[in-house]
């Protein structure tokens, strides 16, 4: 049985060239970014902010939208993470923010094309900091 089971993901499997890998792995970090600016405004809504604060935000989630739009990362990015790039800022739904789950793929993804040199034993996580740090990928500074 379990032949069979092997046999049956083999077919169903696909082997992705890296450009594609690299491709996912951009679309994935540009989402997540958005992600911690949507996470932290949610977070932040308890405590103080100034006007200044909500309008670096807001730039900062505009460049993370023009650079998957503009850099044609749109093309291999998912209807979700389209739809939640649309959103305006803090604007959010329960869901979208489950999306936050998707930090071990964009780990995964980048020790597949050898940007990290290890996977973390299964009771921890990818360093967040460094798989941002390790892709190169840097939207407009605001």
């Amino acid at each position: 049985m379990a032949f069979r089971t092997t046999a049956i993901l083999r077919q169903g499997l696909k082997l992705r060239p890296p450009f594609e890998l690299a491709l996912r792995s951009s679309c994935l970090q540009l989402v997540l970014a958005r992600w911690g600016l949507e996470t932290a405004a949610l977070m932040g809504l308890r405590g103080e902010q100034t006007a200044n604060d909500d309008d670096r935000k807001v730039r900062a989630v505009e460049a993370i939208t023009t650079a998957m739009y503009e850099s044609g990362l749109d093309d291999h990015a998912t209807s979700a993470e389209k739809s939640m790039l649309d959103k305006p800022y803090r604007t959010w739904e329960y869901s979208d923010y489950a999306y936050g789950d998707h930090w071990e793929a964009l780990g995964v993804l980048q020790w597949l094309l050898g940007r990290q040199h290890a996977i973390p034993t299964y009771y921890s996580s990818f360093d967040r900091a460094r798989l941002f740090q390790n892709s190169g990928i840097m939207p407009a500074d605001p």
